[in-house]
């Protein structure tokens, strides 16, 4: 019979961490003397007092799996940290912009709800990893002969953001392949309780970071690290699942010296001094600048759309839903970022703005679109995870982290992307590629 044994955090370490919150707190109420602050130290004193329970059930259970409280989450420090009004970026967010906030989370609320009651079959099958593994190393050997060529033909993206506008869709698309191999490979070790060797973290994480760099695009290696992390911890236990809060810190980190690095490395993009200058940006809150600007971008250009239409143009009636997917057709066509932009600026110039879904929806379909938007996609979360509860196999860890990202960045980016669709399919195919027949569980074949 086997025994499983319990590994939970020292406590000492556990009073460490709370003590820390608490002087941080602390700091800032005698430095900053803000309601904003006396409010945060409430809310961390209940959380502290409640941290034996949340202590089991996020780190011990995987709650934060679950869509409502990982979603929950999501939703709470994006639109707080985006509608706080501590700059004048985009404008003043209003009051009204807020309700319509709060209704579009409800209704994703309650897709949830009725996506989880959908009937779900198990589906257990045996994979070959060694076919996984020519797939794997087949999409890496395309994506890196497409970044290779972006590089030489238009240099490091990256430091020159303006030229990422002028690479080819279909390039980017290669370039985006790399994505999968990393995925499946740190899920299927972690699955089967493999050791992760040097070589292979190399391989299957440093080489498709380089690769996604060369795009240009932040955005692809977000949505790479949101769908490791989310395989990360679904698959960690009890004291590793905890040691995930360092990996997500340096994530932060690493995000916000890309904010530093694309708007002071180059020339296209106003530089941060001037940017706090221009837009009244209260620097006490500095630390939070790069997601501030971020979030409040999207949230500030749906207040404007709102602004704009219908008072001055009619809406889109699905124009921004499907531009992107017009862009992978023959000829010429304007990616949705444009026609936000053209809308907005009345300006036709090259570049591209980021509505968020919020604004995305309402453009083509008003407030019908957001509600009726924000609903589908908590459905599709529900279901998915449903999926993953049922079968608890690696396709389906994989499809549900990949759900996750790819909705958190449609919300954030309001222009449905067709590799979100064309990703979606690549992994789904490699996999039943590599499913050799019914009955069994995952083929622990590591050759």
């Amino acid at each position: 019979m086997e025994i499983k044994q319990t590994v939970t955090m020292p406590a000492a370490m556990r009073h460490l961490f709370v003590l820390l919150i608490v002087m941080l707190l602390g700091l800032n109420i005698l430095v900053w003397n803000e309601p904003l602050v006396y409010i945060a130290f409430f809310v961390g004193s209940l959380i502290i007092m409640a941290g034996d329970l949340i202590y089991k059930k996020t780190v011990m259970q995987p709650l934060l799996l679950k869509p409502a409280y990982f979603f929950g989450i999501f939703f709470v420090l994006y639109f707080s940290i985006g509608c706080a009004n501590i700059s004048t970026y985009r404008g003043i967010v209003k009051p009204h912009t807020l309700l319509i906030i709060t209704l579009g989370v409800l209704m994703f609320l309650i897709g949830v709800f009725i996506g989880d009651r959908i009937r779900v079959t198990r589906s257990d099958t045996t994979i070959s990893f060694a076919r996984l593994k020519i797939g794997m190393n087949t999409l890496l050997l395309i994506s890196s002969s497409a970044a290779v060529y972006v590089v030489i033909r238009y240099g490091f993206i990256f430091l020159a953001t303006y030229n990422k506008f002028y690479v080819n869709t279909h390039l980017l698309y290669c370039i985006l392949l790399a994505l999968v191999p990393s995925l499946i490979y740190f899920a299927y070790v972690q699955y089967n309780s493999l050791r992760v060797s040097i070589p292979g973290s190399l391989l299957y994480f440093g080489l498709p970071v380089l690769i996604l760099i060369t795009g240009g695009y932040r955005g692809y290696i977000i949505l790479l690290m949101l769908m490791l992390g989310i395989i990360a911890y679904a698959l960690s236990k009890n004291i590793t699942r905890a040691r995930l809060l360092i990996y997500v810190l340096i994530a932060v980190i690493m995000l916000n010296l890309g904010f530093y690095i694309m708007r002071d490395f180059n020339t296209y993009l106003t530089r941060t001094r001037e940017l706090y200058a221009v837009h009244d940006f209260n620097k006490k809150y500095i630390a939070i600048a790069p997601v501030h600007f971020a979030f409040r971008e999207t949230i500030g250009l749906f207040q404007r759309i709102m602004d704009v239409i219908p008072s001055r143009v009619d809406f889109g009636r699905g124009a921004l839903l499907s531009a992107d997917f017009l862009t992978i057709l023959p000829g010429k066509q304007v990616a949705g970022g444009f026609l936000v932009k053209t809308l907005i600026t009345g300006v036709n110039e090259v570049g591209g703005l980021t509505p968020s879904a919020l604004g995305g929806l309402y453009f083509d379909f008003g407030y019908p679109g957001i509600f009726s938007g924000y609903f589908l996609m908590g459905m599709i979360a529900g279901l998915f995870y449903k999926i993953y509860v049922v079968n608890n196999d690696v396709q389906s860890i994989i499809n549900l982290s990949f759900v996750y990202a790819v909705i958190m960045h449609y919300m954030h980016r309001g222009v449905l992307a067709p590799y979100y669709f064309f990703l979606f399919l690549i992994i789904n195919i490699m996999f039943n590629i590599a499913r050799l027949k019914k009955g069994g569980l995952f083929l622990q074949d590591a050759s």
